[in-house]
Parts: structure tokens; sequence; C-alpha cells
């Protein structure tokens, strides 16, 4: 399903968008709240992990389950077909290294900017399931930590990646609750000095949201 819903989305909204019918077509508006998690690839989550720097081992201990929130507007085309802007705060998180005897804390943040296509299954008359196929700009931040004279840079990235979700949702007249989940992919490379390699950061948010169409 994680790959059919999606597909749907693109098919629904490149075959659908050019017989819509304008009587029905709408612009909706909305806003919801859930919880983002970033991860490093081959670790779980970003706790207990360590990897060698130079001969010393490197400990990396730290949160990557924020709370995230998001605002999105969209035009309907059709009852299965819209296409969707949105911008997600997937929060901040704070990470702990330990480098030899050498400790340092720093906050890392990260957010999404995105388009998408968003097709819609009806179940029943009110509630459908949703598919997302889009296109992300993920912007990563993190600041610099220094302890005994040895410093851990800090900075920011932006990185285009492909944005998919899935999810359920209920509609009431005007209104629509989905609840969805997100796939942001990689939101950065992160680095702890140079010769440690922790690959990309990546990214995905579950969502509760409410949007209202006029």
């Amino acid at each position: 399903m994680k790959n059919l819903l999606p597909l749907f989305a693109a098919i629904c909204c490149t075959t659908t968008a050019v017989i819509s019918n304008s009587a029905f077509a709408e612009t909706y508006v909305g806003a919801g709240i859930g919880q983002a998690n970033e991860t490093y690839p081959n670790f779980s989550g970003i706790s207990s992990a360590s990897v060698p720097l130079n001969g010393l081992p490197v400990e990396l201990n730290g949160d990557g389950h924020r709370t995230a929130w998001n605002i999105f507007a969209g035009y309907q085309f059709t009852p299965h077909c819209a296409i969707e802007a949105g911008y997600v705060d997937l929060g901040h998180y704070a990470v702990h290294h330990s480098v030899g005897t050498f400790d340092f804390d720093r906050s890392n943040s990260a957010s999404s900017a995105s388009v998408s296509a968003v097709g819609k299954l009806p179940i029943s008359e009110r509630v459908f399931i949703l598919g997302k196929l889009g296109i992300t700009n993920n912007h990563f931040e993190h600041t610099q930590a220094c302890s005994g004279g040895i410093c851990i840079q800090g900075g920011s990235s932006n990185r285009v990646q492909p944005l998919f979700g899935i999810g359920v949702g209920y509609a009431i007249e005007k209104m629509t609750v989905r609840l969805e989940y997100n796939s942001f992919g990689k939101i950065s490379e992160d680095n702890v000095g140079a010769a440690a390699h922790l690959d990309s950061v990546k990214a995905d948010a579950w969502l509760l949201g409410l949007s209202y169409g006029f």
C-alpha cells in the first residue's frame, strides 16, 4: 500500500485534471499537529550509537522524536484529485556527542516546504484513503558545539527530495479531518568531524489535521 497510494495520487491527478468539473472544484486550507522522527541511517533513531573517529570512540545520544506542526492549502479539481502546497515544522531535538573525553551538546532543527498531488480513494460516503506524491525542499540546521577547545561546526543545508504520504480522511460537509504519514526523505548530511561519515539524516512524521473548503 505504501507504494500503490502515491502511484494512485499521480495517476489520479494526471488523468482527472484534464476532465475536471469546474462545478466541483474548490480551494481548501488546513493545519495539523503530530510527531516527527529524525533518524540516522544504520541507527535505531539517534540513541545509544557509536562510531570510530580517528581511533577515538564517538558516542551519539539524542531524542529524534519531536512535536511537529503543519499548514497546507490546496485546489481540488475533482472529488478524487487535488494539488497541495504545505509547510511542516519537524521540530527541534538535542544531540549529545562524546569524542574521547570531550562532550558536546547541540540542537538540531528541520522543516519541509512541499508541493504534491493528492489522490483520494473513497471507502464510504464520508471516509476515504489518501495518497500523496510530490517534491519537498528540506531545510536542516544544527548549532555549533565546543568542548575543551575542540568545536563541532554548526551550519544549515537544503535538500530537494521526493515526498510521499498515505493516510485516511473523514469529510464533514466543508470540513475534513485527516490522519496521515509523510516521508520527507533525506534532510541533511551531518558529520561529526572530518572522519566520521554519518551519511544523511532522514525525517518522517505522523500528522492529524483539519481542513476547510471554500
